[in-house]
Protein backbone atom coordinates (compact mmCIF):
# COMPACT_ATOMS: atom_id res chain seq x y z
CA UNK A 1 0.00 0.00 0.00
CA UNK A 2 2.77 2.45 0.76
CA UNK A 3 6.11 3.01 -0.80
CA UNK A 4 9.41 3.81 0.89
CA UNK A 5 8.70 7.53 1.25
CA UNK A 6 5.30 7.06 2.90
CA UNK A 7 3.08 8.12 0.03
CA UNK A 8 -0.40 6.72 0.46
CA UNK A 9 -0.48 6.81 4.25
CA UNK A 10 -3.75 8.22 5.53
CA UNK A 11 -3.16 10.73 8.28
CA UNK A 12 -5.70 10.80 11.11
CA UNK A 13 -7.94 13.83 11.24
CA UNK A 14 -7.79 14.61 14.96
CA UNK A 15 -10.41 16.96 16.26
CA UNK A 16 -8.36 17.79 19.33
CA UNK A 17 -4.84 17.61 20.63
CA UNK A 18 -3.58 18.03 24.18
CA UNK A 19 -0.29 19.89 24.40
CA UNK A 20 1.29 20.87 27.73
CA UNK A 21 -2.05 20.32 29.44
CA UNK A 22 -4.07 22.56 27.11
CA UNK A 23 -6.62 20.96 24.81
CA UNK A 24 -6.46 22.44 21.31
CA UNK A 25 -9.55 21.79 19.21
CA UNK A 26 -9.46 22.00 15.42
CA UNK A 27 -11.93 24.90 15.64
CA UNK A 28 -9.63 26.73 18.12
CA UNK A 29 -12.58 27.45 20.41
CA UNK A 30 -11.07 25.78 23.52
CA UNK A 31 -14.49 24.70 24.83
CA UNK A 32 -13.14 21.31 25.94
CA UNK A 33 -10.21 22.97 27.73
CA UNK A 34 -12.59 25.33 29.56
CA UNK A 35 -14.72 22.35 30.60
CA UNK A 36 -11.61 20.51 31.83
CA UNK A 37 -10.56 23.53 33.91
CA UNK A 38 -14.07 23.93 35.34
CA UNK A 39 -14.39 20.23 36.23
CA UNK A 40 -10.93 20.07 37.79
CA UNK A 41 -11.52 23.15 39.93
CA UNK A 42 -15.00 21.91 40.97
CA UNK A 43 -13.41 18.73 42.31
CA UNK A 44 -10.70 20.71 44.14
CA UNK A 45 -13.23 23.14 45.62
CA UNK A 46 -15.27 20.20 46.89
CA UNK A 47 -12.16 18.59 48.35
CA UNK A 48 -11.23 21.82 50.14
CA UNK A 49 -14.76 22.18 51.50
CA UNK A 50 -14.82 18.59 52.80
CA UNK A 51 -11.29 18.65 54.22
CA UNK A 52 -11.23 21.96 56.06
CA UNK A 53 -14.15 22.29 58.47
CA UNK A 54 -12.99 25.56 60.07
CA UNK A 55 -12.52 27.79 57.07
CA UNK A 56 -11.58 31.44 57.51
CA UNK A 57 -10.60 34.08 54.97
CA UNK A 58 -6.85 33.66 55.47
CA UNK A 59 -6.91 29.87 55.07
CA UNK A 60 -9.26 30.16 52.10
CA UNK A 61 -7.02 32.67 50.31
CA UNK A 62 -3.95 30.47 50.82
CA UNK A 63 -5.71 27.38 49.48
CA UNK A 64 -7.54 29.19 46.70
CA UNK A 65 -4.50 31.04 45.36
CA UNK A 66 -2.23 27.99 45.48
CA UNK A 67 -4.62 25.32 44.23
CA UNK A 68 -7.46 26.87 42.23
CA UNK A 69 -5.86 29.99 40.73
CA UNK A 70 -2.88 28.05 39.47
CA UNK A 71 -5.19 25.84 37.42
CA UNK A 72 -7.37 28.69 36.14
CA UNK A 73 -4.42 30.89 35.21
CA UNK A 74 -2.30 28.22 33.52
CA UNK A 75 -2.12 29.00 29.81
CA UNK A 76 -4.99 31.47 29.96
CA UNK A 77 -3.26 33.74 27.44
CA UNK A 78 -3.61 30.87 24.96
CA UNK A 79 -7.10 29.54 25.73
CA UNK A 80 -8.60 32.93 26.68
CA UNK A 81 -12.38 32.38 26.64
CA UNK A 82 -14.26 34.62 24.23
CA UNK A 83 -17.81 33.31 24.33
CA UNK A 84 -20.16 34.54 27.03
CA UNK A 85 -20.85 30.96 28.05
CA UNK A 86 -17.16 30.16 28.64
CA UNK A 87 -16.48 33.48 30.36
CA UNK A 88 -19.37 32.76 32.73
CA UNK A 89 -18.20 29.17 33.33
CA UNK A 90 -14.73 30.38 34.27
CA UNK A 91 -16.00 33.20 36.50
CA UNK A 92 -18.31 30.72 38.27
CA UNK A 93 -15.21 28.89 39.48
CA UNK A 94 -14.33 31.80 41.74
CA UNK A 95 -17.97 32.50 42.60
CA UNK A 96 -18.42 28.88 43.74
CA UNK A 97 -15.17 28.85 45.70
CA UNK A 98 -15.95 32.02 47.67
CA UNK A 99 -19.15 30.41 48.97
CA UNK A 100 -17.20 28.01 51.18
CA UNK A 101 -16.06 30.81 53.51
CA UNK A 102 -18.62 31.06 56.34
CA UNK A 103 -17.71 34.70 57.06
CA UNK A 104 -18.93 35.66 53.59
CA UNK A 105 -22.36 34.03 53.77
CA UNK A 106 -25.07 36.45 52.72
CA UNK A 107 -22.75 38.65 50.64
CA UNK A 108 -23.07 38.85 46.88
CA UNK A 109 -20.15 37.94 44.60
CA UNK A 110 -18.79 41.50 44.22
CA UNK A 111 -18.89 42.03 47.98
CA UNK A 112 -17.10 38.71 48.55
CA UNK A 113 -14.33 39.73 46.16
CA UNK A 114 -13.98 43.09 47.87
CA UNK A 115 -13.87 41.43 51.30
CA UNK A 116 -11.19 38.96 50.12
CA UNK A 117 -9.32 41.59 48.09
CA UNK A 118 -9.57 39.44 44.95
CA UNK A 119 -10.03 40.68 41.38
CA UNK A 120 -12.42 38.98 38.96
CA UNK A 121 -10.96 36.21 36.85
CA UNK A 122 -11.69 38.28 33.73
CA UNK A 123 -9.49 41.06 35.14
CA UNK A 124 -6.71 38.55 35.88
CA UNK A 125 -6.79 37.19 32.30
CA UNK A 126 -6.72 40.71 30.84
CA UNK A 127 -3.76 41.58 33.08
CA UNK A 128 -1.88 38.44 31.98
CA UNK A 129 -2.51 39.38 28.34
CA UNK A 130 -1.14 42.88 28.88
CA UNK A 131 1.93 41.47 30.62
CA UNK A 132 2.48 39.09 27.69
CA UNK A 133 2.19 41.96 25.19
CA UNK A 134 4.71 43.97 27.22
CA UNK A 135 7.14 41.03 27.20
CA UNK A 136 6.82 40.62 23.44
CA UNK A 137 7.29 44.33 22.69
CA UNK A 138 10.25 44.72 25.06
CA UNK A 139 11.93 41.56 23.76
CA UNK A 140 11.79 39.55 26.99
CA UNK A 141 10.22 36.64 25.07
CA UNK A 142 11.82 35.10 22.00
CA UNK A 143 8.90 36.12 19.79
CA UNK A 144 9.15 38.44 16.81
CA UNK A 145 7.23 41.65 17.47
CA UNK A 146 6.53 42.05 13.75
CA UNK A 147 4.59 38.76 13.67
CA UNK A 148 1.99 40.16 16.08
CA UNK A 149 1.97 43.93 15.82
CA UNK A 150 2.01 46.67 13.18
CA UNK A 151 3.17 49.95 14.66
CA UNK A 152 2.14 53.24 13.10
CA UNK A 153 4.93 55.83 12.96
CA UNK A 154 2.54 58.69 12.20
CA UNK A 155 2.27 61.26 14.95
CA UNK A 156 -1.35 61.80 15.92
CA UNK A 157 -0.75 64.55 18.48
CA UNK A 158 1.06 67.84 18.12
Amino acid sequence: MTDSVGVGIALPNDVEEKYLGIVFESSLKFDKNVNNVVNHTKRLTGLIKRTFKCMNKTLFLTLYKSLICSIVDYGSTIWYPTSRKNIQLIENIQRRATRIVPELQGLNYKECLKELNLPTLLYRRQRFDLIQIFKIIKGFDDISVDEFFNFNDNVTRA
